[in-house]
């Protein structure tokens, strides 16, 4: 057993260090262990006992950029996923959730509604959530979304989050491997930026989006290697 606890331990040490020096080498910049954070206020944010893996930030494609492994309790086990969060100033966007459908994960806990009058085909593909249960997005969001679904048993889609001037996407329970963290940042935010050009004229969201949470904040979230956790290396 405990021969196993070290090989686990090492392997998510190695993960955080190899991540590190991948985006260093891209000109992003490293998070430290225990340093401040300041993420964008998402329902993936706020979930319970969630916590930071490796995190970097910095810029991307002239965008400013944060990108992370985010891991929090799903049932019985852990999920975790590596997650691109992207500012762009002067946007004002009603906080939603477009969480991807998959019947081999966990059902989505969440704190805000379902969309009600998000289209019968999205719903079908992605969970769909808004703050107040109102779906404020208009075709062209579906028309780019659908051509994005699953094709393949093994294929996975992307996952939409955003509020005030941020969005977030992620592939559910999926870390994007060190050797092809480019490759991963490129295709995280084409979709992130696909999005916003969708959504780019819907207003009527809070201009305070963030999660300030230092190392002695009750809701504390800090950079850290965890273990005991299972998920695919894309």
């Amino acid at each position: 057993m405990a021969g196993a606890l070290f090989i686990v331990q090492a392997s998510a040490k190695r993960r955080a260090r190899l991540f590190k020096e991948a985006g260093i080498a891209l000109g992003l910049q490293a998070l430290q262990p225990g340093e401040h954070a300041v993420l964008p206020s998402t329902e993936l944010m706020r979930k319970k006992r969630r916590w930071l893996g490796a995190a970097l930030q910095g810029e991307w494609q002239g965008l400013p950029v944060m990108v992370f492994d985010l891991f929090h309790p799903a049932s019985k086990s852990i999920s975790r996923q590596t997650v691109l969060a992207v500012r762009h100033a002067g946007a004002h966007w009603p906080e939603f959730a477009l969480i991807e459908r998959d019947a081999l994960k966990y059902f989505p806990s969440v704190d805000i509604e379902q969309a009600q009058g998000a289209p019968q085909e999205l719903r079908r593909r992605w969970y769909s959530y808004t703050r107040d249960g109102e779906w404020p997005f208009g075709e062209a969001l579906t028309r780019w979304l659908l051509p994005r679904a699953r094709t393949g048993w093994f294929a996975q889609r992307w996952s939409y989050e955003g509020g005030g001037s941020r969005l977030v996407v992620y592939r559910r329970g999926t870390l994007a491997s060190p050797k092809r963290l480019k490759t991963w940042l490129d295709e995280a935010l084409a979709e992130a930026q696909g999005l916003r050009e969708q959504i780019s004229g819907v207003g009527g969201g809070e201009a305070s989006d963030d999660l300030e949470l230092g190392a002695h904040s009750p809701q504390s979230l800090h950079v850290k290697v965890s273990f005991n956790v299972r998920g695919r290396i894309s």
